[in-house]
């Protein structure tokens, strides 16, 4: 057995897998001790970390955690550099939380990764799900993206979005957003060409060129936007609108704020008092959201 680093202990059913099953499901879980007499005991360490307490006893069976929990991004002992580095591993689990660690700092941190969309890949940037409340906020550090599911309202300002371009170098943008009661839906991710990746680099804080629209993305298959289908229209420029830009010439939070519209007509926006995806002041419901990915 290990002795001395135990930091969980529990009734289990003789002879079953429920102690591994823990084991797997545990993040600070490295190996087990399984009690003949149905108990498990969690250990944070290995016997190989820790030799001098690996030890005899007639009551115990000992077991290191199981490797299928190694896998790339699957524990923070082997996190990832991104959700496009766990997904070219080949050994991804669908969409949802992972480990990831993408200045290689030793300090790795939960992100939510959809792994099915578009190919996969795709990390989660903001995620904002309107609940009632009217409080956003853009968040100063690239880290806070590990806080996505706190109050359903997490999206990276300006300059965390440079600071993680700056780390991750991630080429492509995913914009995503629907209301029920217009029942439309907005769904374009950036095409893999010059066009593209001026939006990129734009929504990265590296230029202030507002990029062109038309061309520049691609349509999911559940968009039907009136948005996606007018381009030409888009944006705004020192004062002229209509410019068939990405954009607005005078807001700082790009990514929420005026982030592709037409003016009066169909916007992509988040304010405390407006909440559109494909109208202009239209009503918003409990559920409707609004999300960015990066890959």
């Amino acid at each position: 057995m290990l002795k001395g680093h135990t930091f969980k202990s529990f009734p289990i059913r003789p002879g079953s897998l429920d102690c591994r099953e823990a084991c797997l499901a545990d993040s600070r879980c490295q190996s087990y001790n399984v009690v003949f007499k149905g108990i498990c005991e969690l250990n944070n360490r290995t016997r190989e970390a820790r030799p001098e307490n690996f030890v005899r006893n007639r009551e115990r069976y000992y077991m290191k955690k199981s490797s299928k929990r190694d896998t790339l991004g699957w524990s923070r002992d082997r996190p990832a550099y991104s959700c496009k580095h766990i997904l070219n591993s080949g050994n991804h689990k669908g969409d949802g939380e992972y480990w990831i660690d993408p200045e290689k700092s030793g300090i790795p941190f939960k992100a939510y990764c959809d792994m099915t969309t578009g190919g996969g890949g795709w990390l989660v940037v903001c995620n904002v799900v309107f609940d009632g409340s009217s409080d956003i906020s853009a968040t100063s550090s690239y880290r806070e993206i590990q806080n996505y599911d706190n109050h359903s309202k997490m999206c990276l300002g300006k300059e965390a979005m440079k600071q993680f371009q700056t780390i991750l170098s991630f080429t492509q943008l995913r914009f995503y957003c629907r209301k029920q009661n217009t029942g439309r839906t907005f769904h374009v991710v950036t095409a893999a060409n010059s066009s593209g990746q001026a939006v990129v680099r734009y929504f990265s804080d590296l230029t202030d060129a507002m990029p062109n629209a038309c061309g520049s993305f691609v349509r999911m298959d559940d968009d039907d936007s009136l948005l996606a289908e007018n381009c030409h229209k888009w944006g705004e420029e020192n004062g002229t609108y209509r410019v068939g830009k990405w954009g607005h010439s005078n807001v700082m939070q790009r990514l929420y704020n005026h982030a592709a519209f037409i003016k009066g007509r169909h916007h992509w926006l988040i304010q405390s008092s407006r909440w559109e995806c494909d109208d202009f002041r239209g009503n918003v419901s409990i559920g409707d959201f609004w999300k960015i990915f990066v890959r």
